[in-house]
């Protein structure tokens, strides 16, 4: 067709000749849906087709799609700031206290930017710019029936990666990847494979429990051609480091604020190393550990099987025979589920571990520094939001799917970071068909107390060294937040000074620093200043740089 134009700008290896024979088959919308699937990567599709234009962004929203309306025209962009200078847009004080909630991931509460008139196209759908200057959102994706067994899912979730590592890391191109656990060791050593030129990063930890260090020189040892250069701990900061030390601009706040300046430190050296991008593995622990709430469709479906799975958690996590019972035999839709949640806004101060979380989600918490505009704001929100349908219909699904929203965003978040370091970073775990693949696996393949990402074990066997792949621990920075914690409590509180969300009247500046000087406390998540820190920070950097167009 004449009158069809295609861009893809973002990571992938499509030529511009394949471009061209994909835009030679393109009839309607739907048509674009096979170049999404023929493609992989990460990146924005915009294509021109009858005079409409098309925005695809990524399924999770590393790559997202903003839109809002400017003088009379619908506008879309890949940042939300932007959109908000160009159409004169402030802040949403209803949005940025939803933002404030603990965990940070409620569907779709957490899932729109913070700015007045400007809105995420929605999980699954593509933005339609209409001729005449309006918009309109189309489903383009729906989660897959998951069904294939460990050994075509292993073989497909294999096939998936290694695409998506490829896309970045091409023979002969120089490439850095962090070495540290099973997810980060399995797109460094398929970059290997892949004929790249690899330096793998590993960053020390003081923790004599993290063993992250010893796991990387085993599995090089069982390698050859990588570079591998270790990150003294003495050049790790702690969390909570630098809170004031920024020259970057989100477009909204980032959960993981508390650790931007560790995240710096492991980016500087990539950057100087000369590589052309820099791969990490997030994104694994959310796509290959799955949600326990899978659980529930496991009991009409294999009950003996389930049995035994709610066995091996029960004791691996301590959950208690009536807790399991209580949530199992919730039968709330979503949206019922998310109106409760309005009313018990307050019970959640002290999340546990030996929480089940076999529903739709962690029952979302206001701290107790919130004031009561911030519980009303959220509240009317949550309102406003009903009726809403969940990301999958599957509790299971859903919760995976909303765990990799939260990630993808952080890892967006982080990929702007390091680009003011000075390198672009890749995170292949997040790409559309490596989800799709993931998600296609039947959830008990996945799920399973008795084994480690048993999946992504079976799918790196033969690229992996075998010693590798036996790896049944994972590295936790606990230590490191909580020396933060104390050395850079002072640094905490001063940002709180003259409070910026105080001054909203969101936040209660006197609880908010009694929390800040007990937070080692049983009373206080040990991320649950986090998302205020987050808040906060990203007030007071967009008010020193304000964007202007």
């Amino acid at each position: 067709m004449a009158d069809v134009e295609l861009l893809l700008l973002g990571q992938h290896d499509c030529s511009a000749a394949e471009l061209r024979e994909h835009a030679a088959g393109i009839r309607t919308h739907a048509d674009l849906a096979g170049v999404a699937a023929a493609v992989p990567g990460c990146y924005h599709l915009i294509a021109s087709v009858a005079g409409r234009t098309h925005v695809h962004g990524t399924l999770l929203g590393h790559r997202p799609v903003f839109r809002a309306d400017v003088r009379g025209t619908a506008v879309a962009a890949d940042r939300a700031d932007v959109l908000a200078a160009l159409s004169g847009s402030g802040i949403d004080e209803s949005h940025l206290a939803s933002h404030l909630i603990f965990p940070p991931a409620l569907h779709p509460l957490t899932e729109e930017p913070v700015w007045h008139g400007v809105h995420s196209v929605p999980f699954g759908h593509s933005l339609v710019l209409e001729p005449d200057g309006g918009a309109r959102c189309v489903r383009r994706w729906s989660p897959p029936v998951a069904r294939l067994n460990a050994e075509e899912g292993a073989h497909r979730l294999r096939e998936a990666l290694s695409a998506a590592v490829s896309v970045r890391a091409r023979e002969g191109r120089h490439v850095s990847c962090d070495l540290a656990g099973l997810d980060s060791t399995a797109i460094c050593c398929l970059a290997l494979r892949r004929g790249a030129q690899v330096t793998a990063f590993t960053a020390e930890n003081p923790d004599p429990a993290d063993d992250d260090l010893q796991w990387a020189e085993r599995t090089l040892a069982g390698l050859s051609g990588a570079r591998h250069e270790i990150i003294p701990a003495a050049d790790m900061p702690l969390f909570y480091e630098g809170l004031h030390e920024r020259d970057d601009v989100l477009d909204g706040p980032c959960p993981s604020e508390s650790n931007r300046a560790r995240h710096i430190a492991l980016t500087r050296p990539p950057a100087r190393s000369g590589a052309q991008v820099h791969l990490n593995g997030f994104g694994g622990d959310e796509i290959l550990r799955g949600s326990f709430a899978h659980l529930r469709s496991l009991v009409r479906r294999r009950p003996r099987a389930a049995l035994s799975g709610m066995r091996g958690f029960r004791t691996k996590y301590r959950w208690t025979a009536r807790a399991m019972a209580r949530q199992l035999l919730d039968r709330r839709s979503y949206s019922a589920w998310l109106a409760d949640t309005a009313a018990r806004l307050d019970d959640g101060h002290s999340l546990s571990s030996t929480t089940p979380l076999l529903g739709w989600g962690a029952q979302p918490s206001l701290m107790p520094w919130m004031t009561p505009l911030t519980r009303d704001l959220v509240r009317d929100r949550i309102h406003a939001s009903l009726p809403v349908e969940p990301l999958s219909p599957l509790h299971g699904q859903h919760t995976d799917l909303a765990m990799m929203v939260a990630g993808a965003r952080d890892a967006r978040h982080y990929d702007q970071i390091a680009r003011r370091v000075g390198i672009a970073t890749a995170s292949p775990f997040y790409d559309d068909h490596v989800v799709d693949a993931a998600l296609s696996i039947d959830p008990w393949e996945r799920i399973t107390p008795w084994r480690f990402k048993p999946i992504l074990q079976e799918a790196m066997r033969g690229i992996v060294p075998d010693g590798s792949l036996r790896r049944s621990t994972k590295a936790h920075w606990t230590s490191s937040q909580q020396q933060g914690l104390r050395r850079h409590r002072n640094g905490i509180l001063e940002i709180f000074d003259d409070s910026r969300l105080a001054a909203l009247g969101l936040v209660d500046a006197g609880a908010l620093r009694d929390a800040c000087l007990r937070s080692q406390s049983d009373h206080v998540h040990p991320g649950a200043l986090d998302t205020t820190i987050a808040c906060e920070n990203w007030l007071r950097s967009s008010e020193s740089a304000r964007l202007t167009i």
